[in-house]
């Protein structure tokens, strides 16, 4: 008897893909993107996509997470802001 059937897995994989759509929208990456790397690298993804940096509002190049200044284009970056319910919070206050 198979634990995991080939079905089981190609499930996995397809949660993962959309996992990562989820999240990197919120971050400003490629949707598309992710969803292929979601479907090859199944839940491995969705940890990598968790804690990938953020692209910059200017030039969309990616830079880290804590990142105020853009390597990039030099330019200055707000701090993400997190909603929760209706209240929203600074990332620097969590």
């Amino acid at each position: 008897m198979e634990l995991i059937t080939t079905s089981g897995i190609a499930l996995i994989q397809l949660i993962s893909a959309i996992a990562c759509i989820f999240i990197v929208e919120k971050r400003g990456g490629s949707p598309l993107a992710w969803f292929l790397i979601g479907l090859l690298f199944g839940p491995l993804a969705i940890i990598v996509a968790l804690t990938a940096g953020r692209q910059c509002e200017h030039c969309k190049f990616i830079i880290p997470k804590d990142s105020t200044v853009c390597g990039h284009c030099a330019k200055t970056i707000d701090k993400p802001r997190f909603s929760i319910g209706k209240s929203a919070l600074r990332a620097d206050n969590l």
